[in-house]
This record gives C-alpha cells, structure tokens and sequence, in this order.
C-alpha cells in the first residue's frame, strides 16, 4: 500500500457527503467551526462561487476542490453577494428526493448558476488530528486541471446524476466517489508546485518515498537520518535537508507523529498492554513511551485510554 493510502487507512479516514447546494444570484450560506476530527470540503461541479476565511477570500470555479484540514469557520458566498451581505436570498432546504439533501434558493434547479457538493473529510479523533494537522491551513486544487482530467469528468457526471436522484444503492455511490474525489485532491495537490512545505508534498516525493514507505510500514524500526538516508542513496546531512524542505519538520518530529499515531490507534482499537504497544513502535521502555507520547498528547498513555473507553 502506498504511503498515503496507509496514512488515510492509519488515520480511519471516511468522507461525508451532506448535502448539494443549487444556487444562483446573491447567496450566502455561513459554516462554523467544524468539530475535531472532521474537515470540511467544498466540490465545484458547475459555476463560480467564493470562499471566505479569516485568511481572506478565495475563488472557486468548476472543478476546484477546496478543503479546511483544521476545520476553520468559513462562508461560501456569491459574487453579489461580496460587499452587500443584506438582502441575500435565504438558502433553504428543499427536501431530500435524491441521495443528497439539497439546497436552493431558486424556484427550479435546473436554472441554477452553481452546482456546489459540500461534506466532510471525517477521521478519528485522536490519530486523524496528528495527520490533519500536519497538513496546511487550507487545502485548494483545480483537478479539471490536472492529469486525472479524463477520469474525472465522467466521474463528476456520475456522482452528479447519483446525487440528485433517489436511486437504489446511490448514497453508497456518492460516498464512494466522495472517497475518491477527497484522495486524488490530497494526490495532486502533493504534487502541485505551490511552495509549501506539507506531509501531502513529503509522501509524493519520488526520491524520499521509499523511505517514508519503510517508516509507515514498520513505525517501531530503528530509523535515524543514516539510516534512512541510506534507503535512498542520500548523505545524512542531504536526506536532513531534503525532509526538512519537503516536510516543513524534521525526520524527528516526523517519526514521533507517525509512531504515536500508530500507538494511538493500538491502544483504541487493541487490548493490547502499554509496554508491549510501546515496543512495537520503537521504545524499548515503557517509561520511554510515556514521556513520548504524553510529549503529543498532553497526557499518559494510561490515562489516554481510560478517557478513550469513558467516551
């Protein structure tokens, strides 16, 4: 498995499809902070609309995918709308005929000047918010721009026609597309040159991969710089740099996330002891192991679990 598929698989990554928005005119419909654990996103199918954050407004158009990996309170308006917020036409809900509720604020649908898919990326608690973290404060990609455009466009007519009819098997159909539209963003958006350091440029880095691979696949490893460096024929002092440039981190602060997302997920999901989870992602003492992972966490791993079965 590749590294991200393994990243999405550790973090128990699922999309949530809510709802299909069909709008036209002046139009402003406000979100709030999304709960831990789950980041919104926004589909273009059809039309231009704008986002806006507290780091500014940004401009959708067909084919843009726009993701908040932290969650962030955001208003997805209308161009008549900017500057003149009184007097936008309330978006309401018009019932749930189809796979997806939908909501409009024109008489008919099909006159609708956009075509907007709204859900959510939804990972556990715990290990997803290392991952989602990790990631930049907001996440935009045109992939109608990209070399998935071929397999997109039919796509995107599927997952259109399923979301706006009622048929059987269509709200699995629509979240499988979801899926998939979520993890070819993430993937083009790794490869975009945008100059930002981020763990999405680090794992599409085609030198660096293999061993971010190894780290992923055996997290309690003996890894060090030299070691890995020697995984893909690199220098100590050039793998450090290179990681640091791809990864806005160091390959140890990079190894102390994988290694306790995988404890985090051990220890929620196993009954296994704390000593022998600790091991398994590289420490030879459970002491060692607490001090790390409540250096993450802000709590004992003992602790951690007891607040994860109460909840």
């Amino acid at each position: 498995m590749d590294a991200l598929s393994q990243l999405m698989a550790l973090g128990r990554v699922q999309v949530a499809m809510d709802v299909q928005c069909r709008l036209s005119g002046a139009y402003l419909i406000p979100h709030a902070t999304a709960a831990q654990g789950e980041a919104p996103f926004h589909f273009v199918m059809s039309g231009h609309c704008q986002l806006r954050t507290q780091q500014g407004v940004f401009e959708l158009k067909p084919g843009d995918f726009f993701l908040l990996p932290h969650g962030d309170a955001h208003d997805v308006l209308s161009h008549a709308t900017a500057g003149a917020l009184r007097g936008a036409p309330k978006v309401r809900a018009v019932g749930r005929a189809s796979a997806l509720p939908l909501k409009a604020n024109v008489a008919s649908t099909r006159t609708a000047e956009l075509d907007l898919l709204c859900g959510r990326f939804l990972s556990d608690p715990s290990v997803g918010a290392l991952f989602l973290g990790a990631l930049p404060q907001m996440l935009q990609v045109n992939l109608l721009g990209t070399t998935t455009m071929a397999t997109l466009q039919p796509m995107m007519e599927l997952l259109r026609h399923e979301a706006s009819h009622a048929l059987p098997g269509a709200t699995e159909i629509v979240s499988a597309l979801g899926q998939a539209i979520l993890t070819l963003a993430l993937r083009e958006f790794g490869v975009a040159e945008s100059g930002q350091s981020h763990w999405l440029t680090l794992l599409s880095d085609a030198r660096l991969g293999p061993s971010i691979q190894a780290v992923l696949e055996h997290p309690g490893g003996n890894w060090t710089v030299d070691t890995l460096g020697k995984r893909v024929a690199m220098s100590r002092a050039t793998y450090a740099r290179q990681f640091q440039r791809k990864a806005g981190m160091s390959v140890g602060e990079f190894l102390l996330c994988i290694r306790m997302m995988k404890a985090c997920d051990l220890i929620k999901h196993s009954r296994r002891g704390l000593s022998d989870i600790g091991q398994s992602v590289g420490y030879q003492s459970e002491a060692a192991f607490g001090k790390a992972f409540q250096k993450v966490l802000g709590e004992t791993p003992g602790r951690w679990r007891r607040s994860q079965q109460a909840s």
